[in-house]
């Protein structure tokens, strides 16, 4: 990643809506730069998602702790299947955190159970989030 690169994604990060006409000119080159350069980063996974605040959603962290005979990456895999925001297999007591965004409380435990419901997993503690900072 280049300066370039990385003023595009601190301008995405302040609005993921900027088009790319404004960026262009903000960096003094041409839309086609900022879109070849766009589509580059999404490749790499440097842009992974363009996201969606809304005050109404709810956002919550939760703590997977799996059965010891059960792989942990077959787990993860397949909560990641499950539409959450990001999945983590960690080292110590728990096996696995998962950040859920769901746009109503209906959705996110719809999720949590899902993620309940996996074979291998033998208990989970949600935090919802109160604020983000």
């Amino acid at each position: 990643m280049d300066g370039i690169d990385k003023k595009i994604v601190e301008i995405l990060s302040g609005d993921a809506r900027e088009p790319f006409l404004s960026i262009a000119r903000t960096l003094g080159v041409s839309e086609g730069t900022i879109r070849q350069r766009v589509s580059k980063m999404c490749k790499k996974g440097i842009i992974k998602k363009f996201t969606i605040d809304t005050s109404s959603s709810t956002n919550a962290v939760v703590e997977v702790v799996t059965s010891s005979s059960s792989p942990t990456h077959k787990i993860v895999e397949k909560i990641a299947k499950l539409g959450v925001y990001r999945v983590f297999e960690v080292t110590g007591r728990l096996s696995i955190i998962v950040i859920i965004h769901a746009p109503d409380i209906k959705e996110l435990n719809n999720k949590l159970e899902a993620i309940r419901a996996l074979e291998g997993v033998m208990q989970t503690e949600t935090f919802s989030v109160l604020r983000e900072y």
